[in-house]
């Protein structure tokens, strides 16, 4: 923009690519949302009698549907004030733990059955979604960070840097 902004037009041409770029990879990627799901759909006794025609109209729908929600999220977080990393951060964590004890518990625990650990996965997305979106709204400050200075450390190394290479072309 500094070097080729004079030029009349060229800013609204360079910002008009940028929102094509973006808007090219949000589209691929809820194509990608609805055709995985309408997969899933088919592999049932509903999805097994679908025209060809019905499964395009429903893979729109899916799609649609999918940037609906995707709209929706933006303006939910753009209202919370908080970034959307530490969102995505809670999230993370509330997801990660349940998904790790579901797999250990799949490979240590056979006799597990299916409902047991749906109920399991169940009860601890509660518990967490509990700890993590009522810390987030009760606003409970993050861990303290510790002290790191280094002023009274009686090991001080100073690195000089190197020196520059010779111009070769004097």
């Amino acid at each position: 923009m500094d070097k080729l902004g004079r030029f009349v037009g060229l800013p609204g041409v360079f910002l008009a690519s940028l929102f094509a770029a973006s808007l090219s990879t949000l589209s691929s990627g809820m194509n990608s949302v609805a055709a995985v799901i309408l997969e899933a759909v088919r592999e049932t006794q509903f999805g097994k009698h679908l025209s060809d025609h019905r499964t395009a109209t429903y893979t729109k729908l899916i799609a649609t549907g999918s940037g609906v929600v995707t709209m929706a999220l933006a303006f939910v977080v753009g209202r919370t004030g908080g970034g959307i990393l530490q969102m995505v951060v809670i999230v993370t964590s509330i997801t990660a733990g349940p998904t790790l004890c579901l797999f250990l518990t799949a490979v240590l625990c056979p006799f597990v059955n299916k409902h047991g650990a749906i109920a399991g996965v169940m009860a601890s997305l509660a518990t967490t979604s509990w700890l993590g979106f009522g810390s987030y709204i009760a606003g409970v400050p993050g861990p303290t960070p510790l002290h790191s200075s280094v002023d009274r450390c009686p090991f001080n190394v100073s690195v000089t840097p190197p020196p520059p290479p010779p111009d070769l072309d004097k």
